[in-house]
C-alpha cells in the first residue's frame, strides 16, 4: 500500500509561516493549497479502493480436520492479518493528513494580518473552509475503518479461541493511536502461538456442521469439504 506524504503540506506551512513577499504568499493560495485538497480526494480514495475487497475463500481445506485447521491457520496468517495490519496502516496515515491539514489551517490565521495585506478576505476564507471541508472529509473514513479494524481483531481472536480482551482500541482516534502497534504485534505473538500447537489427527472422517470462526462454517460429508459458508 502506497504511503500518503504529507511532506508537501508541511512545506506548504512552513512557507505560510515565513513568507513577507505578497507574490508568495498569493502564489501558495492561488495554485499550491487546491493541490492539497486534490491530494486528499485522491489518496483517500485509492487507499480505501485498496482496502475495500475482503480475500473470498478460494481454497478449501482437506477432507480430515487436520486438514482444516491447518487451513484456518493459513486463513489468519496469510489473508486476516495482513488485511488488519493495512487497515492500521490507513488510519494512521489519515490521522497524520488530518493533523497537518489542521497546522496548515493554524498557519493560515496566525498570518492573517499579513495575508489581509496580499489577498482579498474572501480568497482566504475559501482557502479556509476548502481546508476544513477536508479534515472534516477524513473523520468518516476513519470511523469506518476503526470499526474494522475491531471486527478483525475479534475475528482472529475467535479463530484462535484467545482468552485476553482486545489490544487495540477502537472506540475513539487518540486510543487507537496510543496501542495500535503494539496491539499487532502482541495480536501476532497470540497468532504465532496459535500456529505453533501440536495438531492431533482425526481418528475417523467429519460429518456435519463445523464452525470455524463467527463468520464461516464448513458443511462436511464423511470427512469431504462440501461447501462454505459465510455469515
Amino acid at each position: 500500500m502506497s504511503n500518503i506524504n504529507v511532506k508537501h503540506i508541511q512545506n506548504l506551512t512552513k512557507q505560510i509561516e515565513n513568507a513577507t513577499d505578497c507574490q508568495a504568499l498569493t502564489l501558495i493560495f492561488e495554485q499550491h493549497l487546491e493541490g492539497v485538497t486534490d491530494l486528499v480526494e485522491s489518496k483517500i480514495a485509492t487507499q480505501l479502493e485498496l482496502l475495500k475487497t475482503y480475500l473470498p475463500l478460494l481454497d478449501l481445506p482437506g477432507p480430515s480436520p487436520t486438514a482444516i485447521l491447518k487451513w484456518l491457520k493459513k486463513l489468519v496468517t496469510g489473508t486476516i492479518m495482513p488485511q488488519l495490519q493495512a487497515y492500521i496502516t490507513l488510519i494512521i496515515q489519515i490521522a497524520e493528513l488530518q493533523s497537518a491539514i489542521q497546522d496548515l489551517i493554524s498557519a493560515i490565521n496566525n498570518a492573517d494580518d499579513r495575508l489581509k495585506r496580499c489577498l482579498e478576505d474572501g480568497i482566504i476564507n475559501n482557502a479556509k473552509f476548502q481546508l476544513e471541508t477536508k479534515i472534516n472529509e477524513l473523520t468518516q473514513p476513519i470511523d469506518d475503518a476503526l470499526i474494522t479494524v475491531g471486527s478483525l481483531e475479534s475475528q482472529i481472536k475467535n479463530v484462535i479461541e484467545s482468552p485476553t480482551d482486545p489490544f487495540i482500541v477502537t472506540t475513539n482516534l487518540e486510543g487507537f493511536l496510543a496501542t495500535a502497534e503494539d496491539g499487532f504485534a502482541k495480536l501476532g505473538l497470540e497468532v504465532e502461538d496459535f500456529n505453533d500447537e501440536e495438531i492431533e489427527p482425526s481418528p475417523e472422517p467429519l460429518s456435519g456442521s463445523v464452525a470455524v470462526s463467527n463468520t464461516v462454517t464448513l458443511e462436511i460429508v464423511d470427512g469431504m469439504i462440501i461447501s462454505a459458508n459465510t455469515a
